[in-house]
């Protein structure tokens, strides 16, 4: 008997911690976590002649001048994320641009320019964002206008 109780005490004692978490919390946590960046395949690649550095600083200072929001933006990884930017009422989109710069070598350096697009419905109750879609259009005028800005300085 002292066995079959030392054994259960054991289980009950190993189990592990439940968290009780209400409905609205764990939606709440659901939409956090649906916010967050998410790397998505595909996007623009061009390859320009500057150092690493210099284009990284001048990405950064496109996307703060086109008034975009920097979510994160790290030199050591080379990744600058924006916020979301939400349109619509009921239906939302939500945009956001994720620029990746690569070194290559000492004086090249690539770029890989991503625009995504997430969506939401907005009722009573905020529904969390669906999955990111490459948007492949935006993406390339993305391209079109860092490249622009970068072979200009």
């Amino acid at each position: 008997m002292k066995k079959i109780l030392l054994i259960v005490a054991t289980l009950v004692a190993l189990q592990p911690v439940i968290s009780a978490e209400s409905r609205s919390e764990r939606k709440a946590r659901e939409r956090e976590e649906s916010e967050k960046p998410k790397q998505v395949s595909g996007g623009e690649l061009f390859t320009i002649q500057k150092k690493y550095d210099d284009v990284y600083d001048d990405a950064l200072t496109y996307l703060k001048k086109q008034g975009q929001t920097i979510d994160s933006a790290s030199k050591e990884t080379g990744q600058i994320t924006t916020a979301i930017a939400v349109t619509g009422g009921w239906k939302q989109t939500g945009t956001r641009i994720i620029i990746t710069v690569i070194k290559e070598k000492a004086e090249v350096t690539s770029v890989r320019a991503v625009v995504t697009a997430q969506k939401r419905y907005k009722a009573l109750q905020v529904e969390p964002w669906s999955d990111p879609v490459l948007e492949p259009k935006a993406s390339a005028a993305l391209r079109e206008d860092l490249v622009k800005v970068l072979e200009a300085k």
